[in-house]
């Protein structure tokens, strides 16, 4: 987990390995076992590496699922048949993104969705992006990949007189990834 977000930080600002080496006072090969979850920095190594990307590091427990916990119930409720429920709990992740603390927020997100059906898990990527964009919080390297996005446009309400509205009011994050939701569905919630 420390490696994703050591890697999403330093992405996030442009640095490549060799870079945040030097600023961290370390070396490139260090930054590169991080990064790949092969070693676990020390507390104060760490530290020095999210102060040289401009972070300060907190512990925080907490209980709320994350983003890979709550698309595993999505995925079984898609499994069952149940398209109704499923989009109750994308509101749900998205009232617990909204009310998280931003210090919260990134690491809720670090690990992709586990979602088999390809339109959930665009719009849970869409959710991430616009949660943590609205932060300014780096994005995981899985939200940001392109092959999140769906090959047809995808409107999610599925009703046809509302899709000039709803393709207006769809956030970019969303209809980069071909996923229209108009925004207020996500303040409602």
């Amino acid at each position: 987990m420390f490696g994703s977000i050591l890697q999403a930080a330093r992405k996030s600002l442009g640095l490549s390995q060799v870079e945040l080496a030097l600023r961290g006072k370390t070396y490139q090969a260090n930054i590169s076992e991080f990064e790949n979850e092969l070693t676990s920095p020390s507390l104060e190594t760490a530290n020095e590496l999210f102060a040289a990307l401009g972070y300060k590091l907190i512990a925080v427990p907490f209980l709320a699922p994350t983003v890979a916990e709550w698309s595993v119930r999505i995925n079984e409720t898609l499994k069952n048949g149940n398209e109704k429920r499923a989009f109750r709990l994308f509101i749900q992740v998205n009232d617990q993104l909204t009310k998280v603390e931003p210090e919260l927020l990134s690491t809720l997100c670090l690990t992709p969705p586990f979602i088999q059906n390809k339109q959930y898990k665009a719009l849970i990527t869409g959710l991430v992006q616009y949660h943590l964009k609205r932060n300014r919080l780096p994005l995981p390297a899985w939200a940001n990949s392109t092959n999140q996005r769906l090959s047809a446009p995808w409107f999610v309400d599925n009703n046809s007189r509302l899709e000039e509205f709803v393709r207006k009011n769809t956030p970019t994050e969303f209809s980069r990834l071909n996923v229209f939701l108009s925004e207020d569905e996500l303040r409602s919630a």
